[in-house]
């Protein structure tokens, strides 16, 4: 129990940005497919398709909220200013120093569709 708690510990650091708000994140264009996105935002290090990590699967997201004509809007807000609650105790850090809205947004939008290339 204490090495599945110290791996959260590590991953979620290592999906904490402890850098300022005022940093200003630079977009990356053009974007590459939303998988290989995924992977040099390091969305991985919580997520991943079809299993539970630190974070929910990309799945199960898209299965939550497959009937939710708004929730396009809110992860995107939740992936840019962090959140919890949606599926357990475990925190989503914020991402905007990592992504800009549009980026936050393109990963939703491939997330809500059953993250499929």
């Amino acid at each position: 129990m204490r090495h599945l708690m110290m791996t959260s510990l590590f991953l979620l650091a290592a999906c904490d940005s402890s850098t300022p708000t005022a940093t200003v994140v630079q977009p990356t264009q053009p974007l590459p497919p939303p998988a290989t996105f995924a992977i040099q935002k390091n969305c991985i290090a919580c997520h991943n398709a079809t299993g539970n990590m630190v974070g929910p699967s990309w799945h199960a997201i898209a299965d939550k909220y497959k009937n939710d004509a708004g929730a396009a809007d809110r992860l995107t807000a939740k992936v840019l200013n962090g959140g919890t609650g949606s599926f357990g105790a475990v925190v989503m850090p914020p991402q905007s120093t990592k992504l800009t809205p549009d980026e936050a947004r393109y990963m939703v939008d491939w997330v809500l569709k059953g993250a499929i290339n």
